[in-house]
């Protein structure tokens, strides 16, 4: 019995772990680099400096979600950094919009 209750309860955590993992998202990326410790993030004005995802190869990327963001159009600018300093800044502008419904929808034969 106490046996499957742990199986049980177990479940239910690998369960609300996938669920909320699924949740978050989109995310900010670029291509692999090295000798980068952080990226210092600046979205529509705010400036959040994020470390770097490490990729286990000796090269990290940017990750940073995005899922919290607001509908219309943003701007970004990213640069990475490490203790010797701070690159140049990448920059991009982009929507967040829901889709458009579909329109004339039919049957054809």
């Amino acid at each position: 019995m106490r046996k499957a209750i742990l199986i049980l309860i177990l479940g239910l955590l690998l369960l609300i772990m996938a669920t909320l993992r699924a949740a978050d998202g989109p995310y900010l990326v670029c291509d692999p680099v090295r000798f980068v410790t952080h990226y210092e993030v600046t979205l529509d004005g705010e400036v959040e400096t994020v470390p770097a995802y490490d990729l286990g190869d000796g090269t990290v990327m940017l990750r940073f979600d995005l899922s919290g963001i607001e509908m219309g159009s943003h701007h970004v600018s990213v640069s990475a950094m490490n203790v010797w300093g701070m690159s140049g800044p990448a920059t991009l502008d982009f929507t967040k919009a829901l889709p458009d419904a579909a329109v004339n929808v039919r049957i054809e034969d």
